[in-house]
């Protein structure tokens, strides 16, 4: 688990998760109540990579950086992951309300 990533944000049903971190509730929710909760909707950018050369030089290197913005106890973007450009990010929000009955 990326703790520096992704903090306490954890969402469990029941039972606590080995590492005892996050949110853990017994009752039934929709999937939108437990990412508001736990607090991991966060957004994600898609974002060109570059390469500087030694002399300073910025080239395009033909990858993305998939970028996790801000969130209330971390001011600094992070990177994930990288990515193609084929690759289209995909909103955890967006993802949570097509679970929601």
């Amino acid at each position: 688990m990326a703790a520096n990533i992704f903090g306490d944000r954890f969402f469990g049903r029941r039972t606590p998760a080995w590492h005892r971190v996050g949110t853990v509730m017994d009752k039934d929710m929709t999937a939108t109540e437990a990412m508001r909760i736990s607090k991991i909707g966060f957004p994600v950018r898609k974002l060109p990579a570059f390469i500087q050369l030694e002399d300073g030089q910025f080239i395009e290197s033909g990858y993305y950086g998939v970028v996790r913005e801000q969130t209330e106890d971390d001011p600094q973007d992070r990177i994930l992951s990288m990515v193609g450009k084929e690759w289209t990010p995909i909103q955890a929000w967006d993802l949570a309300k097509m679970l929601d009955p």
